[in-house]
């Protein structure tokens, strides 16, 4: 597992990245420590992102937070995250 030290996340935090949005970039993404840091998040919200697949999550009873929590933390497409019902456990990708 790679490390990202305290200095990292500050120049994070400058370049207006949070820790979350650094280690999903490096785990999910594969990015480099450096350009997990330095990239400055899109200014799209991830509601703006994803606006027609929270319909859809919300007619199956998915509230947005949790859609959205699907697809950025716990790394599910679109199309599970807005269609699985709640309490569906998927086994994380070795």
């Amino acid at each position: 597992m790679i490390s990202i030290t305290p200095e990292q996340f500050d120049t994070a935090k400058k370049n207006g990245v949070s820790k979350e949005l650094v280690r999903s970039r490096i785990q999910k993404c594969r990015w480099s420590i450096e350009k997990a840091i330095g990239t400055p998040p899109k200014n799209e919200s991830a509601y703006d992102r994803h606006k027609r697949w929270i319909r859809i999550a919300e007619k199956n009873g998915i509230k947005k937070e949790y859609f959205i929590q699907r697809i950025e933390q716990y790394g599910w497409s679109k199309k599970d995250a807005s269609t699985l019902p709640i309490g569906t456990v998927r086994k994380k990708k070795a």
